[in-house]
């Protein structure tokens, strides 16, 4: 897969977990997505992508679902969003406007 990194899944070490549980030790774990592909998914050929981290109230805090032919693609797009949103914070955390961020860099040359 180029350009992704699987950087973390988690699991509970239970026998039946409940899935809400699931998805609570996933964000307190830092897990970005969550995929579920439940029987009633499979039946209309979706998997749900649930952006774990969403505040109560966010339209999408439930998940979005999405073709299974097109989950890659999804995922991506999200991940490119949330990468997006990552180096806005950055830049404004250190005073930067984008356009600062754009600009080439030039040195000063003093005699």
């Amino acid at each position: 897969m180029t350009g992704l990194t699987v950087r973390k899944a988690e699991f509970l070490y239970k026998v039946k977990p409940k899935l809400n549980k699931q998805f609570e030790a996933a964000e307190v774990n830092g897990v970005p997505f969550a995929i579920v592909l439940g029987e009633d998914e499979l039946a209309q050929g979706k998997v749900k992508v649930k952006e774990m981290g969403l505040p109560n109230g966010h339209p999408e805090k439930e998940g979005v679902l999405v073709e299974i032919s097109s989950l890659v693609s999804e995922v991506r797009q999200r991940i490119a969003r949330k990468t997006d949103v990552v180096d806005e914070l950055a830049l404004e955390i250190a005073g930067v406007t984008e356009e600062d961020a754009k600009a080439p860099a030039t040195a000063e040359v003093t005699a």
